[in-house]
């Protein structure tokens, strides 16, 4: 912009001028305060984002698809012969034992690999008892043994599963009012992002007004008005045209006015 165009412009001089250079400065100060709190904002969003949380549900025992049922049997055998052996005083009563309990702890542990293991002795067991004579095998004892073992057996499922329904409720209660306080959180920030984003708009209006009436545009970064501020605070410059040339004059940069 040249001389001539700013004389057709009424140009703040003396203390109009420093107040404009305050409006000017209050504009940039508050667009850059806001950009700052808006990123601020965008990245706590973004961490609440990662903090949404899934519930992490326990799993029930069935006795419906193929596997449930192969486990079932397999633990009623485990069971059988844990009896046997402490009936007739075998020390094979100890394997057994850490036989189911190995199933146990890797079913609950959701391990795998100890599952498989268990799964495998426990067929090996199946096996030991299938071989047994007729007499055994058909004896009262193995009636009431497999009959007992069965219940047991169903009684601890359905235990197991009334804890899981128990600890599944819970843990979804956990979630819910967990993502319900990250919910109002970013709630309360989006208010503070539109109205940061609002506060920005108004301070770019305001600045806009400003330069397009009087404010040299090469000069408008905070960093340049505070120059320009201790210019004119200084009585150095009384106008916009001497404020532009003295600044010109400080940092070596021609400005053209």
């Amino acid at each position: 912009m040249n001389e001539s165009q700013y004389e057709k412009i009424a140009s703040p001089e003396g203390e109009d001028l420093l107040k404009g250079l305050y409006r000017v400065r209050n504009c940039l100060v508050v667009i850059n305060d806001n950009q700052a709190l808006i990123y601020d904002v965008m990245f706590r969003r973004d961490e609440l984002n990662h903090q949404i949380d899934e519930p992490e549900l326990a799993e029930k025992i069935g006795i419906k698809k193929p596997l449930e049922i192969v486990d079932f049997v397999l633990l009623v055998a485990g069971l059988v012969y844990l009896l046997y052996c402490m009936v007739n005083l075998k020390l094979d009563a100890l394997a057994s034992a850490g036989v189911l309990a190995l199933y146990f702890v890797g079913r609950v542990k959701k391990n795998k690999a100890l599952s498989i293991a268990a799964r495998f002795l426990l067929t090996v067991i199946l096996i030991g008892l299938i071989t047994f004579d007729n007499a055994t095998l058909n004896s009262p004892f193995m009636l009431v043994a497999t009959l007992a073992s069965i219940g047991a057996l169903e009684g601890l499922r359905r235990a197991y599963n009334a804890k899981c329904e128990q600890d599944n409720r819970k843990e979804c209660e956990r979630v819910q009012s967990h993502n319900e306080q990250i919910e109002q959180e970013d709630a309360q920030l989006q208010i503070k992002l539109r109205e940061a984003t609002e506060t920005i708009e108004a301070a770019k209006k305001q600045l806009k007004k400003e330069v397009t009436q009087w404010y040299p545009p090469d000069l408008c970064d905070l960093e340049h008005v505070i120059a320009c501020i201790d210019i004119v605070q200084s009585g150095r410059a009384h106008t916009v045209q001497e404020m532009t040339k003295v600044y010109a004059r400080d940092t070596r940069v021609h400005y053209s006015i």
